[in-house]
């Protein structure tokens, strides 16, 4: 939202977010679900409140966006032809990951570990296995 504008290369960017503006619920939705994207279609401040913008009064890098776009389709095109993975979680305090037939993924680790991949959206852990019965109980 401001005049000036430069060019740098994106691997220098920590922590990159991407802002689109956009106005209809379904469309908002659907791009709030990657935690790295939000959406823009009101600005203000505090003496005046808030008041919607038009789409052209925010600029954005066309590169940086069109990059984005093509990574999203790319992860959804391996989506749609894998499906997620099923997992079994076992603990063993050994930190490896074993593929099996069938796209069934193993893991031996702490119980972290299935909860993130799990969290990914990518990974349907179906069963966990854990030896501590207090660290059992988070699964419930």
């Amino acid at each position: 939202m401001t005049v000036r504008t430069g060019e740098i290369d994106l691997e220098r960017l920590d922590g990159r977010c991407y802002v689109r503006y956009l106005s209809e619920r379904a469309e908002i939705e659907e791009w709030i679900k990657h935690d790295d994207h939000f959406y823009l279609n009101q600005k203000g401040d505090l003496r005046h409140g808030l008041f919607v913008i038009d789409d052209e009064d925010l600029d954005g890098c066309e590169v940086c966006q069109e990059a984005r776009f093509d990574d999203i389709m790319r992860v959804q095109e391996l989506f749609n032809q894998n499906g997620p993975l099923r997992g079994l979680e076992l603990f063993s305090g050994k930190g490896f990951v074993t593929s099996l037939e069938e796209g069934l993924i193993c893991n031996v680790g702490a119980g972290g570990l299935g909860t993130g991949m799990a969290m990914s959206g990518f990974v349907d852990i179906k069963w966990a296995v854990e030896y501590s019965p207090a660290a059992a109980l988070t699964y419930k």
